[in-house]
């Protein structure tokens, strides 16, 4: 009787639990289905610009004129990917040392403090950061340079600002990677008299390059798909560079371009058509950015656990095992020269192209050539250095690099509280706006922010939370669980 009962009850719990798989699915499903329709009406409103200039015109034309009825989104395809690469330039190595200092190097007690204030500026509305730019940085930029900027507005502002923003994200997702490498890492590491920082750069950010890669991806989302912050310091001109690489130029991103023009278009017009086409653009662009993250963890999963040559690509197109072992080999013997030489190239280019803007050509290309001449030979003067000389310089480096970003971000803050506090009062809170905005308070934007704010959990909380358990308890590796993390991607 009691067997009968037992397995009674754990047939009823099995049911249950199946009754719960099953509606845990069919929830994790609805994320692709609003990604399938989110595409496909973007798309659907786009393809008939398709019909007034071709796919060709669009994505490389380089005048943007919609009242002359010309849509070529070049230059504004242009300024969106070169805001975003410089604003990684920027954010990434900054963000990256911010992080193996917190996780490696600072204390227990500084580590419990740097973290949340790092995770705090994740936080700040971009607008916000917007009008610090606005404010303080293009004045601050007119100032550097007087005889580039007229106005502030530039590629080199947009950059440094979505810099800024991305700095917290890359931060904090690092140091979460950095950090949960296991703790026998390090330990294997130490016990064969390697130092604190050899093991760091030489084992422990290996080992979490997955995580820091997906640090990368949500910093370049972050910067790619950011509007109110660019739109206020990069001018909003479709313009490609002259040269490419000039910073100082006025530039235009996709995201600002859609959120100056789509109030004022006309529905079911060609120019409402084209904004549509550039949206589902912007969306192809960052399912790359993560099909691009993906590859690089999946390698960085094979470089660790071991891989089968017949999966690789070189298998597919030639077939031959012998011939991937033997490229395998050549390319391991010499990948660390061939990577630094394309380092070296790069920083040369850099300088060159930097150098560029300020000097005439003869003399840029010298001062590339120095400035990779002198990069070239600090690993040579480094290696005469004993590991512990090297620890140290590494460590105050970190060190240094963590303050600055510390101060950088709390400048922010601070610069707006400082400039906001004094005129909060209770009827600026509690009132009505008068005289058209330039009076009274700010209640109705406040009641409006915190009703979005609770439309928003009442939908997002349901649909995340339960994918979120769906996908930890329940999901295999099947082609539907896949599209389900692509599309939550």
């Amino acid at each position: 009787m009691d067997s009968a009962r037992y397995f009674g009850k754990r047939g009823a719990g099995q049911r249950r639990d199946d009754m719960m798989k099953h509606v845990l699915t069919a929830v994790a499903s609805i994320t692709v289905l609003i990604i399938v329709l989110i595409i496909g009406f973007i798309g659907f409103n786009g393809i008939d610009v398709l019909g007034s200039v071709s796919i060709m015109e669009f994505l490389f034309g380089t005048e943007w004129k919609p009242s002359d009825g010309v849509y070529g989104a070049g230059g504004i395809i242009v300024g969106t990917v070169l805001v975003t690469l410089g604003a990684m330039v920027f954010a990434f190595p900054v963000g990256l040392a911010a992080a193996i200092y917190i996780s490696e190097f600072a204390s227990p007690r500084v580590r419990k403090k740097l973290k949340p204030i790092c995770e705090v500026f994740a936080g700040i509305p971009s607008v916000v950061y917007g009008f610090f730019g606005l404010i303080v940085l293009l004045p601050m930029l007119i100032d550097i340079f007087p005889d580039h900027l007229m106005y502030g507005s530039s590629w080199l502002a947009s950059s440094i600002l979505l810099g800024i923003m991305a700095l917290p994200t890359i931060i904090s997702v690092s140091e979460d990677a950095i950090h949960s490498v296991p703790q026998s890492f390090r330990e294997a590491s130490l016990g064969m008299g390697a130092t604190r920082w050899q093991t760091t750069y030489k084992v422990i950010v290996p080992a979490a390059i997955s995580g820091i890669s997906a640090a990368v991806t949500l910093g370049i989302g972050r910067a790619i798909g950011e509007t109110m912050a660019v739109m206020m310091v990069s001018g909003n001109s479709p313009l490609i560079p002259d040269p490419l690489w000039n910073v100082f130029s006025l530039i235009s991103t996709i995201t600002g371009t859609l959120a100056l023009e789509m109030p004022e278009v006309v529905v079911g017009s060609t120019h409402y058509s084209a904004l549509f086409m550039l949206a589902f653009v912007l969306m192809m662009m960052v399912l790359l950015v993560n099909l691009i993250a993906r590859m690089v963890i999946n390698r960085t999963k094979r470089k660790f656990t071991g891989y089968d040559p017949k999966s690789t690509i070189t298998y597919r197109l030639f077939g031959d095992s012998e011939r991937i072992g033997s490229i395998s080999k050549k390319w391991h013997s010499n990948k660390s020269r061939i990577i630094k030489c394309g380092c070296l190239a790069l920083i040369f280019v850099g300088g060159w192209m930097g150098a560029s803007l300020f000097f005439g050509d003869i003399q840029s290309l010298i001062i590339a050539a120095v400035a990779t001449g002198m990069l070239a030979m600090l690993p040579r003067l480094m290696s005469n250095l004993d590991p512990n000389s090297r620890q140290e310089i590494a460590v105050c480096s970190l060190m240094i690099n963590m303050v600055l970003v510390i101060g950088l971000l709390v400048a922010i803050i601070g610069y707006i509280l400082v400039n906001g506090l004094p005129h909060i009062s209770v009827e600026f809170l509690t009132q009505f706006p008068t005289d058209g905005g330039a009076g009274g308070g700010i209640l109705p934007a406040i009641v409006g922010t915190l009703e979005l704010i609770v439309g928003t959990s009442v939908i997002a909380l349901p649909f995340g939370v339960l994918t979120g358990i769906y996908l930890a308890e329940y999901a295999k590796d099947t082609r539907l669980n896949r599209l389900i993390r692509e599309a939550i991607d």
